[in-house]
């Protein structure tokens, strides 16, 4: 580009042109999916429920209810019913946005890197007897909090699902309702 003479003269006073290229805000596969979700709901874009996702929307046949797990889990009636409520924060949040194709895509990644995480992390403690504190305690450092910090590096500019803590707790709980996550050690017959 010429900026110094000729007739496509754009800045007559400059010495020397510098060009700068800009990396898209983008860097991540959920960033991206959160960027198109803004996209999908200007659009009305929508679409059914993907098949991974309905794996974790849908009840596994053949086990307890909910607060049964919980309880044999050694949590109190208060920590069961604020676990119901934080599950129905969650339930309602996630029904707003149920039928936008990135809204299900975050949603099965959320819900999958927990239910690994869970198994991976808290579990074992479950399976060693460790208090139901000390299991508490690491879910909240080995679950609750990185899935906070990558829902804010990744979904900074997020104004619709705006997942907070009280949403990945009830995500833990919802997979717990889903049958997904136990409390206990259950004994197969």
């Amino acid at each position: 580009m010429d900026i110094t003479g000729g007739s496509n003269q754009i800045l007559p006073n400059a010495k020397e042109a510098n060009q700068y290229y800009y990396e898209s805000a983008v860097t991540t596969r959920m960033a991206a999916d959160f960027e198109n979700l803004r996209r999908e709901i200007l659009k009305e874009v929508t679409q059914e429920t993907i098949e991974e996702l309905k794996y974790y929307i849908t009840e596994l046949p053949g086990t307890k209810p909910f607060e049964e797990k919980l309880t044999d889990g050694g949590f109190s009636e208060e920590k069961i019913e604020e676990a119901t409520r934080l599950k129905e924060l969650y339930r309602k949040r996630a029904q707003m946005y149920r039928n936008y194709p990135s809204a299900q895509q975050i949603n099965l990644d959320l819900l999958s890197s927990i239910k690994n995480s869970f198994y991976t992390y808290i579990f074992p403690l479950i399976e060693e007897g460790a208090p139901l504190r000390t299991v508490m305690e690491q879910l909240r450092e080995k679950i609750v909090l990185p899935t906070k910090e990558l829902l804010n590096k990744n979904g900074m500019h997020d104004d619709k699902l705006r997942y907070n803590e009280d949403h990945i707790y009830g995500m833990i709980y919802y997979l717990t309702g889903m049958c997904h996550l136990n409390w206990t050690v259950y004994k197969k017959k």
